[in-house]
């Protein structure tokens, strides 16, 4: 080995991990397809995410919209607007770009599947789509999925999300993921299906 060198194995800590997570205890509640709702706390945080404990779970997959063979549709758990959906990739990536054409042909089917729901439950709704990954040129992030959100606009921000910076969501995420799942439409023969 050369004087002064790391070995290979080696990783530096700063490479580890951007942001650890923190330990907290928080108190909280959250709100089920039920409408009920249930105390929990969270248990650890960090910016790439929250670890949150209850004594009552949800029905698996009751916040799933679709899946193909490499994504995931989901309605996110606190989301700031009524049917905001998330499109993420089963394989764990943090950058969009770094992915692979096959990749791209499942995330064009994921989003035509949520794109066909929407416009089925909601009429036709404007909305945005924003790509979250990881900056361009940076070294894979362990702590960080890239994912894509899509937001219908089907309610104005005012006053109180300006000031605050929270957002008033009427639709809890479970009832919003339950009509897109089951909306009918019509898929070509190469398009995969909701499960």
């Amino acid at each position: 080995m050369i004087a002064g060198a790391m070995p290979l194995t080696e990783v530096k800590p700063h490479e580890r991990r951007r942001h650890q997570r923190v330990k907290v205890v928080l108190l909280g509640r959250y709100m089920l397809e039920d409408r009920c709702e249930y105390p929990c706390q969270t248990i650890d945080i960090s910016p790439g995410g929250v670890a949150i404990e209850g004594a009552i779970k949800g029905a698996i997959g009751e916040r799933v919209v679709a899946e193909n063979d490499g994504f995931l549709t989901v309605a996110p758990y606190a989301p700031r607007f009524p049917f905001e959906t998330w499109i993420l990739p089963m394989r764990h990536e943090s950058a969009f770009e770094n992915s692979s054409s096959q990749v791209y042909e499942g995330l064009a089917k994921a989003l035509k599947n949520l794109l066909m729901r929407a416009d089925k439950v909601l009429d036709y709704p404007a909305y945005n789509l924003v790509i979250h990954t990881a900056p361009v040129q940076e070294a894979a992030m362990d702590h960080y999925h890239w994912h894509i959100e899509f937001m219908p606009r089907l309610t104005k921000i005012a006053g109180f999300e300006w000031g605050t910076g929270f957002y008033q969501n009427p639709t809890p995420p479970e009832e919003a993921a339950k009509y897109l799942r089951e909306a009918k439409i019509e898929l070509s023969p190469h398009a995969v299906a909701a499960k």
